[in-house]
């Protein structure tokens, strides 16, 4: 059930690629951009990340504003469970800036690519839409968003280009 989801997202989804680590790492974004999955060989199984962004407005959004300008997008934390070998997951790890010197691999990986490409595609998604249902008058927004890894072995390639791109 699961390989045929990834297949539907797949062949519904943009692929795409991005350095990350030095590595080319091939990326899918869903048609509505609400879904983004990195392929890679750091892991066996698809795992879940959740991230915390804080972004900060270039002045005070009130509400009735039309329109919102992004000064930076700031990564807090990622929390994300891994696979075990006994068929189970293990509890929500939480990982944070003040940890990278202690990184696993896979932690250096995920924050590699959330504190860079995600970093950038946060700042491009429609924040009037969700202040404008919020009362309050504020200079910065918490928002939680979800990207998945998944394993290498079920990326199918599309062109030899993609494969090439920066």
């Amino acid at each position: 059930m699961k390989k045929l989801l990834i297949l539907i997202v797949l062949l519904t989804g943009i692929i795409a690629t991005c350095k990350a680590q030095e590595r080319k790492t091939p990326l899918m974004i869903t048609p509505n951009r609400e879904n983004i999955a990195f392929f890679t060989d750091l892991v066996t199984k698809p795992i879940t990340v959740v991230l915390h962004f804080k972004i900060y407005f270039t002045s005070w959004y009130h509400p009735g504003d039309s329109i919102v300008n992004i000064k930076s997008t700031e990564l807090q934390s990622i929390a994300y469970r891994k696979y075990q070998d006994k068929g189970s997951f293990s509890k929500y790890k939480l990982i944070t800036p003040e940890e990278q010197d202690s990184f696993s691999p896979l932690e250096q990986y995920m924050w590699s690519i959330c504190n860079g490409f995600i970093k950038e595609w946060m700042k491009d998604q429609p924040y009037i839409e969700v202040l404008s249902k919020t009362p309050e008058s504020r200079s910065a927004y918490m928002i939680t968003t979800v990207v998945t890894l998944l394993p290498i072995s079920e990326y199918k390639g599309t062109r030899q280009s993609d494969n090439n791109r920066p």
